[in-house]
């Protein structure tokens, strides 16, 4: 039996190991013992939205992650419903449950919003006739109230908070501004119940959300969000946030599907640079930087990042990262960032990520400053599953190409599959001397001459498979 409870890696004089303490042997001629623990799994129940119309909302989807293919979680059962103005939780329960698996139930929200609310701008598929459907919408906060507007739909809201409620499909393709605007002061939730694709025109994003303004996107339909015209040519475009300049507070709250895509150089997918982004009880369909997937000069972005990224009880179907940028986390690093701090907390989610080119896919990008390197913090906890596939000399979890300064921990109830990356040789850049190979987690590749005397062990308590096995024994 062979039983590890403590995971943590530490580099000793540039080397690459991996230490495995508390461990128990048992020896005997014919006797095993063999033990099979549960599964994780999940089940969401879905949420919905209506205007008040005098009759009960209710919904009964759901939906379940971490099963095996071809497995049952049981009977599920959701119960909820809302008549009045107001919200109320939508509750899934699980009877005779798959033994083979731990299953943890999560609530969706049922919102009836009153029709007599003047903080709610709709948009509705009976507005169809005055909309275009394709022209941009802006938000902006002047002398006390909020005005939006779309081509000739023109509202305006008493204060500086505003719910925009989409409930027709929409496709805004703009030219020359971003498909949605949001000027300073202006405190929005977007919330989309039908099947939405905003695309900003080239050189800007897909949502812009000022410095001091905030975004919550919420809803029970499905928002595709590209900045640049949704293409890597001439300029460049965050999906949501700002390409240029440092975002409001960027909110995904109890969104059912967002995909979200940055084009350009310095281009998040949502995001921004010192921006704080926050993913709740949503579902991440895909999300990308930009330049994902090139290994040119050309400095992208995060597909998820900022200076803060809290990402609960969520889904990441697939993030992947702009060149020399990590999928989740920070951008390349310049002699003008030292001192900026990453802090990436991840819980209870289930989170597939690629890192850009010299990125890690959950961690820090690239970096040009050998000193001074600003402190990425990394928490990863509650049941959460990780898949990584690190960029070219970066790590799966941690830090990119010459990245050094990192702390953090992965408890115990965590599962992760990390890999550096597919590269050539022996994963040293270059087969230089005094270079170190890239960790699953931990640091990227590091010239143990400039960066490496300020390395510290990294420690993580979890259920880890790395792919391949770099283990020293």
């Amino acid at each position: 039996t062979f039983i590890p409870s403590k995971v943590y890696v530490t580099k000793v004089d540039g080397v690459d190991r991996y230490v495995m303490s508390e461990v128990r042997h048992t020896y005997g001629p014919l006797t095993f013992t063999l033990r099979m623990s549960p599964r994780d799994a999940i089940v969401v129940a879905d949420s919905a939205c209506k205007v008040y119309d005098g009759t009960a909302l209710s919904c009964d989807g759901y939906s379940v992650y971490g099963l095996v293919p071809g497995d049952s979680i049981g009977t599920v059962t959701v119960t909820g419903s809302q008549t009045s103005a107001g919200y109320s939780a939508n509750t899934a329960v699980v009877t005779g449950p798959n033994p083979n698996y731990n299953v943890t139930c999560y609530k969706g929200t049922l919102l009836v919003i009153g029709t007599s609310q003047a903080s709610v701008a709709l948009i509705t598929s009976a507005d169809e006739a005055e909309l275009t459907g394709s022209d941009p919408i802006s938000v902006e906060y002047s002398d006390g109230s909020v005005t939006v507007t779309q081509g000739t739909f023109v509202k305006t809201i008493s204060g500086n908070r505003v719910e925009l409620s989409i409930y027709c499909d929409m496709e805004i393709t703009a030219s020359g501004a971003p498909a949605l605007s949001i000027g300073s002061g202006c405190i929005v939730t977007l919330a989309v119940h039908g099947v939405c694709t905003f695309i900003g025109g080239a050189g800007y994003d897909g949502i812009a959300v000022a410095t001091s303004a905030s975004l919550t996107v919420t809803g029970t339909g499905s928002l595709t969000v590209k900045g640049n015209g949704g293409a890597e040519a001439t300029g460049a475009g965050s999906g949501i946030g700002l390409v240029s300049g440092t975002p409001g507070p960027i909110s995904i709250v109890g969104m059912k599907s967002l995909s979200a895509y940055g084009y350009g150089e310095l281009a998040y997918g949502i995001g921004g640079a010192g921006s704080t982004v926050t993913i709740e009880e949503s579902t991440i369909a895909l999300a990308r930087g930009g330049f994902a997937g090139e290994t040119g000069v050309q400095i992208g972005g995060p597909a998820i990042g900022g200076r803060t990224v809290t990402i609960t009880d969520s889904t990441v179907m697939s993030a992947l990262g702009g060149a020399h940028s990590a999928a989740i986390g920070g951008i390349y690093q310049t002699a003008e960032d030292a001192s900026r701090r990453t802090v990436i907390s991840i819980a209870g989610s289930e989170i597939t990520a690629t890192g850009g080119f010299n990125g890690a896919a959950i961690g820090m990008g690239g970096a040009s400053v050998y000193t001074g390197q600003g402190l990425c913090i990394i928490e990863i906890t509650e049941l959460s599953h990780i898949t990584v596939t690190g960029g070219k000399y970066a790590a799966g979890i941690g830090t990119g190409y010459r990245h050094a300064n990192l702390t953090g921990f992965i408890d115990g109830t965590v599962s992760v599959t990390a890999t550096p990356t597919p590269r050539e040789a022996s994963d040293i850049e270059d087969g230089i001397s005094g270079h170190t190979t890239a960790q699953d987690l931990g640091y990227g590749v590091i010239d143990t001459a400039a960066e490496g005397s300020g390395l510290t062990e990294i420690y993580f308590y979890s259920v880890f498979t790395p792919t391949p096995v770099p283990v020293t024994p």
